[in-house]
């Protein structure tokens, strides 16, 4: 008979020395576009994502990225919107689109049984998509109203605040959306962006999930045939952005019972050295549930139901924030402890059981980011898109595993230093 497990005593906690995880196989299709395989799935669905060097980032004027993007799904040359829309819906199929800072994506999940119907869709929105006027001008009242109901929220003014101080204005990540942009955009700008970043244009494919021999064939099909104009679409390519100094900057607004807090400063991609090690400073500091800032501000002070702090990657740079929305009545009581729990990562030596204990929640998140064949396409896109390979997250690891508290010190006095941040708060004092 099995013995009942003894509740009572603490299980061990075994330290991860090593992550085996599925890696993806590379393949080039008949254009010179890269192919990854990651064959991982156990259920009979397929996840298909091309990326696009398609952001904000090389947009001309504002919006133009991301709303070239939405209106991929509203209508190609054989296919109307609708047709499309109903057409994903009877083969059981999810389609999704996005545009951030660097990248657009189109995404489909699919049945197995479906895959070549539904990669028919998807090559005929790549390739022959026409924006119509009718369904651009739904699309920008939607958004637009959308963008004046979120712009009023001051999470959403302490955001668009800190890159904007960060970056600036006249930057691709620091420039801010305003009414009139949305009265600016035209259909013709659209589908001129399109035909420079989608149409043609370099990209590549991650197909992830139960995969079978010859499926690369059927991709090839539907998207090795049109001749592509270059191959070389993620090389690293640095743009220049120009140094500002540290600000401090209150964004009033009258009648909220919270006010919002962005603190941080600009600083590198993941392509840097201590990108890493920064990782696992900012885990201490306000990286996960059980951080210094969560036991101080929320837990302690009761300032806060939640406040976090990020080290963020992106192709020409990589900026640290500390993000928090408090009581209006305690906003200047926050950032005091703010700016003490900073000063005793540079002062004070951070305690070896803490030190293991985010070690322990950093590998874990490792483990979580290739558990399944889904999450395991992510974090290949997150180091392609830079031109990196799976040695980034090998380096990773050992970074983790090896960093002592006296190089966390020294990284806080080096990036941490009194004076270098730009502070951010929406609503009031």
């Amino acid at each position: 008979m099995m013995q009942a497990p003894n509740r009572q005593k603490i299980p061990r906690v075994e330290p991860v020395e090593k992550i085996d995880y599925v890696r993806a196989e590379k393949m080039v299709l008949s254009n010179g576009i890269p192919l990854y395989l990651i064959n991982a799935g156990t259920q009979e669905v397929i996840r298909i994502e091309l990326l696009f060097r398609a952001g904000s980032c090389v947009e001309p004027a504002p919006l133009i990225a991301s709303a070239s993007n939405a209106m991929l799904r509203e209508g190609t040359e054989n296919r109307t919107a609708e047709r499309i829309a109903e057409s994903f819906e009877y083969y059981g199929a999810y389609f999704q689109l996005n545009a951030d800072k660097d990248n657009g994506t189109i995404v489909l999940y699919t049945l197995s049984k479906y895959l070549e119907q539904t990669l028919e869709i998807v090559a005929d929105i790549l390739f022959h998509s026409t924006f119509p006027d009718k369904e651009f001008q739904t699309y920008v009242r939607k958004t637009e109203q959308q963008f004046i109901e979120d712009h009023g929220k001051v999470k959403i003014m302490a955001r668009t605040g800190f890159l904007k101080a960060i970056f600036g204005n006249d930057h691709p990540y620091g420039r801010e959306i305003v009414v009139e942009d949305f009265h600016r955009v035209t259909s013709p700008m659209l589908a001129d962006f399109y035909h420079l970043h989608y149409r043609n244009r370099p990209f590549c494919i991650i197909v992830s999930g139960k995969l079978w021999t010859g499926l690369e064939r059927i991709i090839d099909d539907h998207f090795g045939k049109n001749r592509i104009e270059e191959y070389h679409l993620f090389e690293n390519r640095a743009a220049y952005v120009p140094e500002k100094n540290p600000e401090k900057l209150l964004i009033e607004k009258e009648k909220v019972f919270q006010s919002a807090i962005r603190i941080g400063k600009r600083l590198f991609n993941k392509h840097h050295p201590d990108f890493t090690a920064m990782q696992i400073l900012n885990t201490i500091l306000g990286g996960y549930f059980g951080s210094r800032l969560m036991k101080n501000i929320r837990e302690n002070k009761g300032y806060t139901y939640g406040i976090g702090s990020m080290v963020l990657s992106m192709h020409h740079a990589g900026y640290f924030v500390i993000a928090s929305e408090v009581g209006k009545d305690v906003c200047k009581a926050a950032l005091k402890e703010i700016y003490k729990e900073i000063k005793i990562l540079r002062d004070t030596i951070i305690p070896q059981d803490e030190l293991t204990i985010v070690k322990h929640y950093l590998m874990g998140e490792l483990i979580r980011m290739f558990d399944g064949p889904f999450a395991l396409a992510e974090s290949l896109k997150a180091v392609i898109e830079y031109g990196l390979d799976y040695d980034y997250y090998d380096k990773a690891i050992d970074t983790i595993k090896s960093t002592t508290a006296k190089q966390l010190l020294d990284l806080a006095n080096q990036y941490f230093a009194p004076g270098t941040f730009t502070e951010i708060v929406a609503g009031k004092y």
